[in-house]
């Protein structure tokens, strides 16, 4: 779990992209949201066991985009 804190005196609007080698194996409790001033709001990650997948180290990154809110 992360936990986003908008510290801003305006709106800002969350945007959280995966790398291509964690699609279908990691997902987000939420995305795509705006987030008021002084508002926070806990994010959990869920990871995707597939019984197909072969054993082995999956890297990749995870991305966290802020913009100003009016910008939806």
């Amino acid at each position: 779990n992360i936990n986003i804190y908008n510290e801003f005196n305006h709106d800002i609007y969350i945007s959280i992209s995966l790398s291509k080698n964690l699609l279908g194996f990691l997902s987000v409790s939420e995305n795509n949201f705006i987030l008021n001033p002084q508002e926070s709001k806990n994010i959990s990650f869920f990871i995707n066991s597939k019984k197909e997948s072969e054993l082995g180290v999956y890297e990749g990154y995870v991305i966290i985009k802020t913009t100003r809110g009016w910008l939806r």
